[in-house]
């Protein structure tokens, strides 16, 4: 009877049981040794970020499951197009790829980040009715952006790149609106204890004589700050040593977007 040679069928079982025990070591290797994602790392290597995007979303296109494409889009998204809202997705998506990882902890902290920045942009609006604007914008943005997800999913031609890409960005909406709802609140809520009580009226004081009366004027605030070129609110919050919010408050009329040198602020 003919017989294997002993060696080669050690060699055999050497092959079976390390590709038993070890499928799930080898998920990064494969992940990054997608060729759209080699290219990526290459162009953000070079600096050349957009092209970066677009070749680990191609990486994702091939493979939806990429843990690695998703944490790479969250950086770019995040550190060089400051999308928040976008890269806010990637990192989520990182976290249910590989949710015990070594750097699951460094995207729960990117979230954080992105999280505060995303508030503080929808918060620096100027009043509530902007705010409700832009959450009504993106509700509408956000069923729409459903709508469409229904329909290809609905359709069995629709590509799997394209489904993904519409669920990105329904969520990215999504991330947004709400974001925008805590703005809103937070604003509501800091007007409506915080906000300064109107100066009193001018008090008239009654004379005999023919002289007309004399009018009191209110007391003049002599605490104001006035604007130097490359001025912001932050700064001038910083070098008088008062809170970002409370000077917004006292400057109800002001934008902070627009201030202009020479501008007086009235401190709080």
């Amino acid at each position: 009877m003919f017989r294997l040679p002993t060696a080669f069928c050690l060699a055999v079982l050497s092959l079976i049981f390390l590709g038993g025990c070890l499928p799930n070591g080898n998920v990064q290797v494969d992940e990054q040794g997608d060729s759209h994602y080699q290219r990526g790392r290459s162009l953000v290597n070079s600096m050349d970020f957009n092209g970066a995007m677009d070749e680990f979303e191609k990486a994702l296109e091939n493979n939806p499951r990429s843990a690695s494409a998703h944490f790479e889009l969250g950086w770019l998204c995040e550190q060089k197009t400051k999308d928040y809202a976008a890269a806010i997705y990637h990192y989520r998506k990182y976290l249910e790829l590989q949710p015990k990882s070594s750097y699951s902890d460094k995207a729960r902290d990117h979230i954080k980040v992105c999280r505060d920045e995303l508030a503080r942009d929808v918060y620096s609006q100027p009043n509530t009715q902007n705010l409700q604007h832009e959450i009504d914008r993106l509700t509408t943005e956000n069923a729409q952006l459903k709508s469409k997800i229904q329909e290809m999913t609905a359709q069995t031609t629709a590509s799997t790149a394209d489904l993904a890409k519409a669920q990105r960005a329904a969520q990215t909406a999504e991330t947004q609106r709400l974001a925008a709802l805590q703005a809103l609140e937070s604003y509501k809520t800091y007007y409506a204890t915080a906000r300064p009580a109107p100066a009193p009226a001018p008090t008239v004081t009654p004379t005999p004589s023919s002289r007309p009366p004399v009018v009191t004027p209110p007391p003049v605030n002599t605490r104001v700050h006035v604007v130097k070129a490359g001025e912001t609110i932050a700064a001038i919050a910083r070098i008088r040593s008062v809170k970002e919010n409370a000077l917004l408050a006292a400057n109800p009329g002001v934008d902070p977007r627009k201030l202009k040198v020479g501008q007086k602020l009235n401190l709080p």
